[in-house]
């Protein structure tokens, strides 16, 4: 993240933001909590990303998410995702 107030750039207190931030949670639970306090627009995310009220970007998964989507199967699941659902990923 970075602030600037060259010339050129925008008006002073606006605040461009580079990157995202990601989140590793231990359960459903977690995930959920993060989401709901995250995502501003939850149905237009995908694959565990979402952006929130300022634009930055999350990635919100679970900790083995590794583990998770190493068959094409869990893949194919994970990519028809919005928020990551573990159990249909185990299911897969």
């Amino acid at each position: 993240m970075y602030i600037t107030n060259r010339q050129n750039d925008p008006p002073s207190g606006v605040v461009k933001l580079v990157g995202s931030r990601q989140v590793l949670c231990r359960d459903e639970g977690e995930i959920d909590a993060y989401w709901a306090n995250l995502s501003h627009v939850p149905d237009s995310e995908q694959c565990g990303w979402c952006k929130d009220r300022f634009g930055i970007s999350w990635q919100i998964i679970p900790e083995n998410m590794a583990d998770l989507t190493r068959r094409p199967e869990q893949i194919g699941v994970m990519m028809g995702q919005k928020k990551i659902v573990i159990e249909e990923l185990e299911n897969a």
